[in-house]
């Protein structure tokens, strides 16, 4: 898996020129692919946590996404791990990715799939609502009132006003506060980064992060649980290649509404292995999150040339 292109995959609220109809079909397709490899991965989370711990399903995660790059990125790109500008911000961002991961292998533990996702698209909505005091942006009053209708949503899914909102509930809130700040580092960040050194950097600090702690959560494996374990990280790289991939086909404007394709695989998923679908409030929950989200988008586009 070599990530061929070398152009930085637009932030969030970039808008790059209209790309030919064929890349455009291409990075959808591409973007579409790694979110449901990420619902693939907290299923298969989701599966193993009946016999591993929380560390150990994680450091799986990152043993085997960090195996595909060693054998298949550049020896030139690795330095930049280590060397690369702003290191000790970028370090840190590379360490919320590991947290995230941690935070959602415990919450799917005892939370049903789609439930879970459903809460964890807060993101996009918190990086909104962050990226003023944190980017110095300011968003209008739209997509103010926007992120106001999404935590709506929000609520509705999670409803804590009864026995629906659980622990589970609270640290797919938390996955989703993780993921915020990772993206509005790497919007900080990445036009002094190289992309490629930049996910090495993810892998390498989820590897060590995992495996320093791994003795203390630690049960033996059979055949079958190291099959889902490379399984986990592979889909890892996968998902990883995929979001990489179509942001060098296609805007980030165009490519945004597609990330909710994800829910699909969680609700598919979510049926297939654990016999759960979701009730129609989680459904109404998350089209009011996914219309906020999609509207957030277009705004940024309109504001972007100058509308």
């Amino acid at each position: 898996m070599t990530i061929e292109s070398e152009r930085r995959p637009p932030a969030q609220g970039e808008f790059a020129p209209a790309a030919p109809r064929g890349a455009t079909l291409a990075g959808i397709a591409w973007i579409a692919l790694g979110v449901t490899c990420f619902a693939v991965i907290d299923a298969i989370a989701k599966l193993l946590s009946e016999s591993m711990g929380p560390v150990q399903i994680t450091w799986g995660r990152y043993a085997f996404f960090l195996l595909p790059l060693l054998l298949l990125t550049p020896v030139r790109y690795w330095r930049g791990v280590v060397t690369g500008p702003r290191l000790g911000l970028n370090l840190v961002r590379a360490s919320l990715p590991p947290l995230a991961s941690a935070t959602a292998v415990l919450g799917l533990a005892i939370t049903p799939l789609d439930l879970f996702t459903a809460v964890s698209f807060a993101a996009p909505l918190l990086v909104t609502a962050f990226s003023g005091p944190l980017l110095g942006e300011r968003p209008g009053i739209r997509r103010w009132a926007a992120v106001i209708v999404g935590f709506v949503g929000i609520l509705i899914i999670a409803r804590p006003w009864d026995a629906t909102f659980s622990a589970g509930v609270a640290l797919g809130l938390l996955l989703a506060t993780f993921f915020a700040f990772y993206q509005l580092m790497t919007r900080k960040l990445a036009a002094d980064g190289e992309p490629r050194a930049m996910l090495l950097q993810i892998a390498v600090i989820g590897f060590v992060l995992t495996t320093v702690a791994l003795p203390f959560d630690w049960t033996p494996i059979d055949l079958e649980g190291w099959a889902w374990l490379i399984a986990s990280g592979l889909f890892h790289a996968m998902s990883h290649y995929g979001i990489l991939r179509a942001f060098t086909l296609a805007p980030a404007s165009t490519l945004a509404p597609f990330i909710y394709v994800q829910i699909v695989g969680a609700i598919a998923l979510g049926y297939i292995l654990f016999g759960d679908l979701p009730d129609w409030t989680t459904i109404g929950g998350t089209a009011i999150v996914i219309a906020s989200g999609i509207y957030i988008v277009n705004r940024e586009r309109i504001r972007a040339r100058g509308g």
